[in-house]
């Protein structure tokens, strides 16, 4: 069942890196202009899990962290 997710989840993409929702590099994809650069962070879970996932609230937590 795995294999057949990952391959529907995949099809859209064309194989390229994505969360599930979008690409890695479409989300990265920041128009200039901005006054602040933002922090960019990938992270080893997918776009539904990333308030559940242990590395998504690893991230969340140093991001905070930070401020």
């Amino acid at each position: 069942m795995n294999k057949l997710f990952d391959k529907v989840v995949d099809l859209p993409f064309l194989g390229e890196p994505n969360d599930i929702a979008v690409t890695v590099q479409s989300m990265k994809s920041i128009p200039d202009g901005w006054s602040v650069s933002p922090f960019i962070q990938e992270v080893a879970c997918d776009h539904l899990t990333y308030f559940e996932h242990p590395e998504g609230l690893k991230a969340l937590l140093t991001a905070l962290a930070q401020f």
